[in-house]
Protein backbone atom coordinates (compact mmCIF):
# COMPACT_ATOMS: atom_id res chain seq x y z
CA UNK A 1 0.00 0.00 0.00
CA UNK A 2 0.97 3.50 -0.83
CA UNK A 3 -0.63 5.24 1.64
CA UNK A 4 -1.49 3.84 5.16
CA UNK A 5 -5.11 4.24 7.18
CA UNK A 6 -6.02 5.37 10.16
CA UNK A 7 -9.23 3.53 11.39
CA UNK A 8 -11.31 5.73 12.83
CA UNK A 9 -14.34 4.49 15.39
CA UNK A 10 -13.73 4.37 18.98
CA UNK A 11 -14.94 6.80 21.36
CA UNK A 12 -15.19 5.77 24.90
CA UNK A 13 -17.69 7.78 26.99
CA UNK A 14 -15.71 7.51 30.12
CA UNK A 15 -12.40 6.85 31.47
CA UNK A 16 -12.09 2.93 32.08
CA UNK A 17 -15.33 2.52 30.08
CA UNK A 18 -16.16 1.77 26.60
CA UNK A 19 -19.20 0.76 24.64
CA UNK A 20 -20.84 -2.25 22.88
CA UNK A 21 -21.00 -1.05 19.69
CA UNK A 22 -18.04 0.80 19.33
CA UNK A 23 -15.78 -1.72 20.53
CA UNK A 24 -17.26 -4.04 17.74
CA UNK A 25 -15.59 -2.13 15.60
CA UNK A 26 -11.90 -3.95 16.71
CA UNK A 27 -13.08 -7.32 16.67
CA UNK A 28 -14.12 -6.84 12.84
CA UNK A 29 -11.57 -4.85 11.81
CA UNK A 30 -9.09 -7.33 13.33
CA UNK A 31 -10.59 -10.07 11.25
CA UNK A 32 -10.67 -7.96 8.56
CA UNK A 33 -7.23 -6.93 8.62
CA UNK A 34 -5.31 -9.96 10.82
CA UNK A 35 -3.58 -7.24 12.73
CA UNK A 36 -4.41 -8.18 16.50
CA UNK A 37 -2.39 -4.33 17.37
CA UNK A 38 -5.08 -2.70 15.88
CA UNK A 39 -6.77 -2.74 19.83
CA UNK A 40 -3.50 -1.16 21.20
CA UNK A 41 -3.46 1.67 18.16
CA UNK A 42 -7.12 2.55 19.14
CA UNK A 43 -7.96 1.73 22.84
CA UNK A 44 -8.58 5.19 24.35
CA UNK A 45 -8.43 6.95 21.60
CA UNK A 46 -11.24 9.66 21.38
CA UNK A 47 -12.03 10.07 17.32
CA UNK A 48 -13.38 13.58 18.71
CA UNK A 49 -9.88 14.80 19.21
CA UNK A 50 -8.38 16.54 16.65
CA UNK A 51 -5.20 15.14 17.67
CA UNK A 52 -6.19 11.86 16.51
CA UNK A 53 -6.07 13.44 12.57
CA UNK A 54 -2.82 15.16 13.39
CA UNK A 55 -0.30 11.93 13.00
CA UNK A 56 2.47 13.60 11.05
CA UNK A 57 2.31 10.47 8.92
CA UNK A 58 0.74 10.41 4.90
CA UNK A 59 -2.52 8.89 6.21
CA UNK A 60 -6.23 8.71 5.30
CA UNK A 61 -8.59 8.30 7.74
CA UNK A 62 -11.38 5.08 7.12
CA UNK A 63 -14.40 5.17 9.42
CA UNK A 64 -16.38 2.04 10.44
CA UNK A 65 -19.22 1.76 12.45
CA UNK A 66 -21.30 4.55 14.29
CA UNK A 67 -23.27 7.50 14.08
CA UNK A 68 -19.62 9.58 13.03
CA UNK A 69 -20.26 11.00 10.39
CA UNK A 70 -20.32 14.47 11.35
CA UNK A 71 -16.61 14.18 13.41
CA UNK A 72 -15.02 12.49 10.21
CA UNK A 73 -11.92 14.28 8.80
CA UNK A 74 -12.68 15.81 4.97
CA UNK A 75 -11.07 13.40 2.62
CA UNK A 76 -12.26 10.50 4.62
CA UNK A 77 -13.27 6.95 3.16
CA UNK A 78 -16.38 5.74 4.61
CA UNK A 79 -17.32 1.58 5.17
CA UNK A 80 -20.71 1.42 7.04
CA UNK A 81 -20.66 4.23 8.80
CA UNK A 82 -23.82 6.41 9.58
CA UNK A 83 -25.38 9.45 10.53
CA UNK A 84 -26.80 11.37 13.51
CA UNK A 85 -29.38 14.28 12.81
CA UNK A 86 -28.50 15.93 15.54
CA UNK A 87 -24.96 16.96 13.76
CA UNK A 88 -24.88 19.06 11.17
CA UNK A 89 -21.92 18.77 10.11
CA UNK A 90 -21.40 17.37 6.59
CA UNK A 91 -17.68 16.64 6.02
CA UNK A 92 -16.41 17.56 2.04
CA UNK A 93 -15.16 14.77 -0.27
CA UNK A 94 -15.77 11.70 1.25
CA UNK A 95 -14.88 9.26 -0.63
CA UNK A 96 -17.95 6.51 0.05
CA UNK A 97 -17.81 3.15 -0.33
CA UNK A 98 -20.64 1.69 2.30
CA UNK A 99 -22.88 3.23 4.41
CA UNK A 100 -25.41 1.81 7.24
CA UNK A 101 -28.69 2.12 5.28
CA UNK A 102 -30.39 4.75 3.00
CA UNK A 103 -31.49 7.20 5.20
CA UNK A 104 -27.10 7.79 5.37
CA UNK A 105 -27.01 8.06 1.68
CA UNK A 106 -29.93 10.57 1.54
CA UNK A 107 -28.64 12.62 3.90
CA UNK A 108 -25.25 12.99 1.86
CA UNK A 109 -27.10 13.64 -1.23
CA UNK A 110 -29.41 16.20 0.79
CA UNK A 111 -25.84 18.02 2.13
CA UNK A 112 -23.63 18.19 -1.65
CA UNK A 113 -23.17 14.87 -2.76
CA UNK A 114 -24.49 12.77 -6.01
CA UNK A 115 -24.26 9.32 -4.77
CA UNK A 116 -26.42 6.34 -6.31
CA UNK A 117 -27.40 3.07 -4.87
CA UNK A 118 -24.93 1.60 -7.31
CA UNK A 119 -22.14 2.77 -6.05
CA UNK A 120 -22.97 2.95 -2.54
CA UNK A 121 -23.25 -0.38 -0.02
CA UNK A 122 -25.70 -0.79 2.40
CA UNK A 123 -24.99 -2.23 5.52
CA UNK A 124 -23.38 -1.50 9.25
CA UNK A 125 -20.03 -4.07 9.49
CA UNK A 126 -21.85 -5.86 12.49
CA UNK A 127 -23.87 -7.77 9.55
CA UNK A 128 -20.77 -9.42 8.84
CA UNK A 129 -20.59 -11.12 12.07
CA UNK A 130 -22.09 -14.51 10.77
CA UNK A 131 -19.05 -14.48 8.39
CA UNK A 132 -16.41 -13.51 10.37
CA UNK A 133 -17.53 -15.11 13.56
CA UNK A 134 -19.14 -18.53 12.96
CA UNK A 135 -17.82 -19.30 16.69
CA UNK A 136 -20.54 -17.22 18.05
CA UNK A 137 -23.14 -19.17 16.14
CA UNK A 138 -22.37 -22.74 17.84
CA UNK A 139 -25.11 -24.14 19.90
CA UNK A 140 -24.75 -23.18 24.01
CA UNK A 141 -27.09 -23.80 26.61
CA UNK A 142 -30.35 -21.07 26.84
CA UNK A 143 -29.90 -19.28 30.44
CA UNK A 144 -31.99 -16.94 30.09
CA UNK A 145 -35.61 -16.50 28.30
CA UNK A 146 -35.20 -12.64 28.00
CA UNK A 147 -32.47 -9.90 28.14
CA UNK A 148 -32.41 -6.46 27.84
CA UNK A 149 -29.56 -4.51 26.71
CA UNK A 150 -29.64 -0.70 27.35
CA UNK A 151 -27.90 1.89 25.65
CA UNK A 152 -25.49 3.62 27.33
CA UNK A 153 -27.77 6.73 27.99
CA UNK A 154 -30.36 4.22 29.16
CA UNK A 155 -28.16 3.20 31.78
CA UNK A 156 -30.33 4.70 34.78
CA UNK A 157 -33.54 3.04 33.07
CA UNK A 158 -35.00 0.98 35.95
CA UNK A 159 -36.80 -2.70 35.25
CA UNK A 160 -39.21 -3.87 37.58
CA UNK A 161 -39.77 -7.32 35.84
CA UNK A 162 -36.72 -9.47 37.90
CA UNK A 163 -37.17 -12.30 35.10
CA UNK A 164 -35.14 -10.30 32.50
CA UNK A 165 -31.67 -10.09 32.15
CA UNK A 166 -30.32 -6.60 31.89
CA UNK A 167 -26.79 -5.89 30.45
CA UNK A 168 -25.52 -2.20 29.86
CA UNK A 169 -23.59 -1.40 27.30
CA UNK A 170 -20.70 -0.73 29.14
CA UNK A 171 -20.30 -4.39 30.82
CA UNK A 172 -18.09 -5.70 28.57
CA UNK A 173 -17.67 -6.78 25.25
CA UNK A 174 -17.05 -11.19 26.21
CA UNK A 175 -19.85 -10.45 28.81
CA UNK A 176 -22.42 -8.93 26.19
CA UNK A 177 -21.59 -11.19 23.84
CA UNK A 178 -22.33 -14.17 25.87
CA UNK A 179 -25.45 -13.15 27.39
CA UNK A 180 -27.26 -12.52 23.89
CA UNK A 181 -25.17 -16.43 22.66
CA UNK A 182 -27.33 -17.62 26.24
CA UNK A 183 -31.00 -16.09 25.42
CA UNK A 184 -34.21 -16.71 23.94
CA UNK A 185 -35.17 -13.23 23.60
CA UNK A 186 -33.42 -9.96 22.87
CA UNK A 187 -34.73 -6.30 23.59
CA UNK A 188 -32.52 -3.70 22.97
CA UNK A 189 -32.23 -0.12 23.01
CA UNK A 190 -28.58 -0.01 21.46
CA UNK A 191 -28.45 -0.87 17.84
CA UNK A 192 -25.61 -2.89 18.18
CA UNK A 193 -27.74 -4.84 20.66
CA UNK A 194 -29.96 -5.36 18.38
CA UNK A 195 -27.78 -6.33 14.84
CA UNK A 196 -25.77 -8.60 17.14
CA UNK A 197 -28.49 -10.28 18.44
CA UNK A 198 -29.98 -10.61 14.99
CA UNK A 199 -27.07 -12.15 13.47
CA UNK A 200 -26.86 -14.56 16.37
CA UNK A 201 -30.46 -15.79 14.81
CA UNK A 202 -32.20 -14.53 17.89
CA UNK A 203 -35.69 -12.94 18.48
CA UNK A 204 -34.90 -9.36 18.70
CA UNK A 205 -36.83 -6.42 19.77
CA UNK A 206 -36.34 -2.70 19.41
CA UNK A 207 -36.77 -0.83 22.62
CA UNK A 208 -37.04 2.75 22.50
CA UNK A 209 -36.27 4.55 25.71
CA UNK A 210 -36.80 8.46 26.50
CA UNK A 211 -32.50 9.04 26.82
CA UNK A 212 -31.65 7.46 24.20
CA UNK A 213 -34.42 9.08 21.91
CA UNK A 214 -33.42 11.89 22.97
CA UNK A 215 -29.72 11.23 21.98
CA UNK A 216 -29.72 9.13 19.09
CA UNK A 217 -33.29 9.74 17.25
CA UNK A 218 -34.78 7.04 15.49
CA UNK A 219 -32.71 7.81 12.49
CA UNK A 220 -29.97 5.12 13.24
CA UNK A 221 -32.45 2.60 13.89
CA UNK A 222 -34.69 3.34 10.84
CA UNK A 223 -31.34 3.61 8.91
CA UNK A 224 -30.37 -0.20 9.99
CA UNK A 225 -33.95 -1.77 9.49
CA UNK A 226 -34.12 0.10 6.04
CA UNK A 227 -30.81 -1.61 4.83
CA UNK A 228 -32.30 -5.07 5.84
CA UNK A 229 -35.50 -4.94 3.85
CA UNK A 230 -37.52 -3.39 6.66
CA UNK A 231 -39.35 -0.31 5.89
CA UNK A 232 -42.24 -0.43 8.35
CA UNK A 233 -40.39 -1.43 11.52
CA UNK A 234 -41.64 0.70 14.58
CA UNK A 235 -40.18 0.20 18.55
CA UNK A 236 -41.48 -1.13 21.35
CA UNK A 237 -42.34 1.93 24.04
CA UNK A 238 -42.62 -0.44 26.82
CA UNK A 239 -40.78 -3.68 28.33
CA UNK A 240 -44.11 -5.17 28.01
CA UNK A 241 -44.83 -4.59 24.53
CA UNK A 242 -41.04 -5.21 23.44
CA UNK A 243 -41.73 -9.01 25.17
CA UNK A 244 -44.65 -9.68 22.90
CA UNK A 245 -43.46 -7.86 19.94
CA UNK A 246 -42.73 -9.76 16.55
CA UNK A 247 -40.17 -8.75 13.96
CA UNK A 248 -39.72 -10.04 10.57
CA UNK A 249 -36.03 -11.03 10.03
CA UNK A 250 -33.25 -8.91 8.48
CA UNK A 251 -33.04 -9.47 4.90
CA UNK A 252 -29.14 -8.31 3.02
CA UNK A 253 -26.01 -9.43 1.24
CA UNK A 254 -23.21 -9.55 3.32
CA UNK A 255 -21.32 -10.20 -0.04
CA UNK A 256 -21.49 -6.75 -0.93
CA UNK A 257 -20.39 -5.67 2.37
CA UNK A 258 -17.30 -8.06 2.80
CA UNK A 259 -15.83 -6.96 -0.72
CA UNK A 260 -16.59 -2.94 -0.21
CA UNK A 261 -14.10 -3.27 2.74
CA UNK A 262 -11.42 -4.08 0.72
CA UNK A 263 -12.34 -2.13 -2.20
CA UNK A 264 -12.17 0.70 0.70
CA UNK A 265 -9.22 0.29 2.31
CA UNK A 266 -7.28 -0.50 -0.75
CA UNK A 267 -8.47 2.67 -2.68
Amino acid sequence: MSREKILLYYIPYEEGGGNFGDELNIHISQKLLKKPSLYNIAKGTPCRSKSFYNTGCNAHTMSMLGSILHVLPNNSFVWGTGYNPRWKRVPSKLRVFAVRGPLTLNYLNQNGYNLSEDEVVYGDPALLIPRLFPEWLKPIDVEHECTLILHYNDKDFIVDDKSINVVFCSDGFDYIIDSIRKSKKVISSSLHGIIVAEMLNKETTWLQLPNSLKTETTAKYEDYYQSTGRYKETPAITIEDAVKKKVTKPIYNDTKLYESFYECYNA
